[in-house]
C-alpha cells in the first residue's frame, strides 16, 4: 500500500522548467563527436501541433486533421562554444542538424533521463546585443517528421556542466577529478574532532 501512495505522488510530481535542457548536434559529426549541451540556457519552448478542418454536410460535421507540425525554440546567453557557432553554420547552410530536449530529472529504472529525439534545420537565429545586458541568443527549429521519445544516459561531464559537483582542495588530474572530495550524504554526517587535537 505504502509503495502504491509513493508511485502515485512521483507520477504527479510537476516538472519544472529548470530540468528541461536541450542538446545539439551537426548531424554531419554524428560519429565523430558527442552532443553538446547549448550553454546558458535561459529558456525553452516546445511545441507540437497539427493543423484540424472541420467540413459541414447533409450528415453531419467531419473533421479532418493535417500533419504533425514541430518546433523547438531555444534562448540562451551567448557565448564563445562550438555549439553556439555551429548553430549558425548550419542557418547559414541549410545542415541538418539534431536535438534532443532532455529532462534531468526524470529518471527510468535504470537512471537513464527521458528525452525527445528529433532532426530538422535551424529556421531562425537572432541575437540581442543590449549595451547593460549580456549578448543572447533566440534559436528556433524546426522539426523534420515525427520526434521520438526515450531515455538518454546523461554523461558525468555532461552533469558537471548542468550543476558542478563536490570537489576537494587537491589539484584535479586525468584520474581524479574530483580534487579528492567526497560529497555529502545524510548518512554521513561526521562526528567533532576537537577531542581527537589534544
Amino acid at each position: 500500500m505504502a509503495d502504491n501512495v509513493e508511485a502515485m505522488k512521483k507520477s504527479k510530481e510537476a516538472i519544472q522548467g529548470i530540468d528541461n535542457v536541450t542538446f545539439f548536434r551537426m548531424l554531419k559529426h554524428e560519429k565523430e563527436m558527442d552532443a553538446q549541451l547549448i550553454p546558458h540556457q535561459t529558456s525553452q519552448d516546445f511545441t507540437l501541433s497539427r493543423d484540424s478542418d472541420t467540413t459541414t454536410t447533409k450528415d453531419g460535421t467531419v473533421s479532418t486533421t493535417g500533419g504533425l507540425e514541430t518546433e523547438l525554440e531555444t534562448e540562451f546567453v551567448d557565448a564563445i562554444s562550438r555549439a553556439s557557432d555551429e548553430m549558425q553554420t548550419a542557418v547559414l547552410n541549410a545542415e541538418e542538424v539534431e536535438l534532443w530536449r532532455v529532462n534531468v530529472r526524470r529518471r527510468n529504472a535504470e537512471g537513464k533521463c527521458f528525452g525527445w529525439y528529433m532532426r530538422g534545420t535551424v529556421s531562425e537565429d537572432g541575437s540581442s546585443n543590449d549595451a547593460d545586458d549580456a549578448s543572447t541568443r533566440d534559436v528556433t527549429f524546426s522539426i523534420t517528421g515525427k520526434p521520438k521519445r526515450g531515455w538518454v544516459t546523461l554523461p558525468e561531464s555532461i552533469k558537471e556542466e548542468i550543476d558542478y559537483g563536490f570537489r576537494g582542495l587537491a589539484a584535479i588530474t586525468d584520474e581524479d577529478n574530483t580534487g579528492d572530495g567526497v560529497a555529502y550524504t545524510d548518512d554521513e554526517a561526521g562526528t567533532g574532532t576537537l577531542t581527537a587535537n589534544k
